[in-house]
């Protein structure tokens, strides 16, 4: 099971994101995008990739579905 760049990014910003904020808060995909710069039409297939390989746990908010670390 290959990791690319771009899952390895998306990793690390979820769990830069779980560290800062101490468990309590996800990041949703816009942010990522937005912090990764790049599109989330670009970003949405490794997050679907991401999320058939159970690399986080995705849970629905108020706005927006939030990426939490597993």
């Amino acid at each position: 099971m290959l990791v690319n760049d771009i899952e390895k990014k998306v990793l690390k910003e979820v769990s830069d994101y779980h560290n800062k904020t101490n468990g309590k808060c996800g990041i949703s995909a816009v942010q990522i995008a937005e912090k990764l710069n790049i599109s989330f039409l670009d970003l949405r297939e490794t997050l679907n990739a991401l999320n058939d390989k159970k690399a986080f746990i995705i849970r629905k908010g108020i706005n927006h579905i939030l990426i939490f670390k597993k």
